[in-house]
């Protein structure tokens, strides 16, 4: 794996005050020293911070926003879905909400920063599709999966509770696949809101990688990251 380094501002070295990438086996520079993750995050966020155009960079400032945005719409077409069938009307709206649409939210964005765009801008991962599969796993786990999963549950529980609508017992083994059949959204509907969701992470992984490599890698000698870095000079 290769290193991040930035060598000490200590002279008018051709490097100092920037970030240089070492390839596996080369020596460091002298008056160079490694950087911890970190301190990478950190540089990398004060570039983007000064970037201009500011709106070039918007997969890695506003792309957790878009995510979460689907997870919302997602969670919430759930929620007020399952809640129709079940006629639970005003009846546990928070009970049903947080678990299908606000936890999904929170749960998508900050595993995507932490497992992607982190990793992206670090430079820890070797080719787009590796961060687009590992993005779009985690968007339509947490962006659609997880609240198909739950969200049905917790409304039942909710119909349960308020007699809302008749729940079949576990005796009742006969009528509980038609019951879930008649409470929740169609298989066509499910899996169009999973491919919906791993599609999107996807996309915004990719845009990820291709703006790290065009402009924020060490590695990279482009005239855009040269004016947009002079402040590390």
């Amino acid at each position: 794996m290769d290193k991040l380094a930035r060598p000490e501002q200590v002279d008018a070295h051709e490097y100092a005050g920037r970030m240089v990438r070492l390839k596996k086996g080369e020596e460091k520079p002298a008056r160079a020293r490694l950087m911890t993750d970190g301190e990478v995050l950190s540089m990398q966020h004060k570039i983007m911070m000064n970037w201009k155009p500011r709106s070039e960079m918007w997969p890695f400032t506003w792309g957790v926003g878009v995510l979460g945005g689907t997870t919302a719409l997602t969670g919430t077409y759930i929620n007020n879905y399952c809640r129709g069938k079940l006629g639970l009307m005003t009846f546990g709206r928070i009970s049903t909400f947080a678990p299908t649409v606000a936890i999904p939210v929170m749960l998508s964005t900050l595993f995507h920063s932490f497992l992607v765009s982190n990793k992206i801008l670090i430079g820890e991962f070797p080719c787009t599709v590796c961060a687009a599969v590992r993005s779009g796993a985690i968007q339509s786990g947490f962006g659609a999966l997880y609240p198909l999963l739950l969200g049905p549950l917790i409304c039942v529980a909710n119909a349960r509770k308020y007699h809302t609508y008749h729940v079949p017992g576990l005796s009742e083994k006969g009528e509980i696949l038609p019951f879930l059949r008649r409470v929740m959204p169609s298989p066509g509907a499910m899996l169009g809101m999973v491919l919906l969701n791993f599609g999107i992470g996807m996309a915004l992984a990719e845009r990820e990688t291709l703006l790290f490599a065009k402009y924020l890698s060490p590695t990279t000698a482009s005239v855009e990251r040269e004016k947009n870095d002079e402040e590390f000079q």
